[in-house]
This record gives C-alpha cells, sequence and structure tokens, in this order.
C-alpha cells in the first residue's frame, strides 16, 4: 500500500535530483549530467561520421524506507536514446513497493 505523502516526497526528490549542470556554480545542486557525446576516444575529438555513444545521467532513483517496514523503489528515465541513437529525455518510471522482511 503506498502512501499518499510517500508520492509526494518522492516525487520531490526526484525533481531535486533532475537539477542540470549548467555552469560551475551549479555543482553544489547537480545530480544530473546532460548526454554528452563521446567518440571511441573520450579523449579526442569525435570524427565525421564516427559512431557516437553518450555519457551522462540515465536515471535517478529514490528509496523510500517507512518505519513500518514498508519500501518504496522508484527509478525515473532521465535519458534515453531514440531509434536514431540520439540522447532525448526520458518519460518513464518505474515504481515498485513492497514490505522489508522482518515487519
Amino acid at each position: 500500500m503506498t502512501h499518499r505523502g510517500d508520492q509526494s516526497v518522492s516525487a520531490r526528490l526526484m525533481r531535486r535530483q533532475s537539477i542540470p549542470l549548467n555552469s560551475l556554480t551549479d555543482l553544489s545542486d547537480c545530480t544530473c549530467l546532460h548526454p554528452v557525446p563521446l567518440g571511441a576516444n573520450p579523449d579526442a575529438a569525435i570524427q565525421d561520421g564516427e559512431k557516437r555513444r553518450w555519457y551522462g545521467t540515465r536515471v535517478t532513483t529514490v528509496i523510500l524506507v517507512r518505519d513500518d517496514g514498508e519500501v518504496t523503489f522508484v527509478e525515473r528515465d532521465i535519458f534515453v536514446q531514440d531509434g536514431q541513437g540520439e540522447a532525448i529525455r526520458g518519460r518513464d518510471e518505474r515504481r515498485f513497493t513492497f514490505t522489508a522482511e522482518g515487519h
């Protein structure tokens, strides 16, 4: 059973974890790195026609544990790859609730 307050807490934490890094002044609040394209050699510039891979925050996770042993696990996609291999904003979320053993 998910408690109403749990969804509010997890939503607030997800928003907090989705603050992007736009400048060095954001470092103290940032937990989300926007996708950066990399080539085969991450220390060199991407060559024309070279297949890209992405580095950045893929998902963010919140785990809530209540005093009564109820655990809520929430994982939200931050960035995913589209059909052409480009990084796009994710929209999906997975939520699982269960009771920890011993409660």
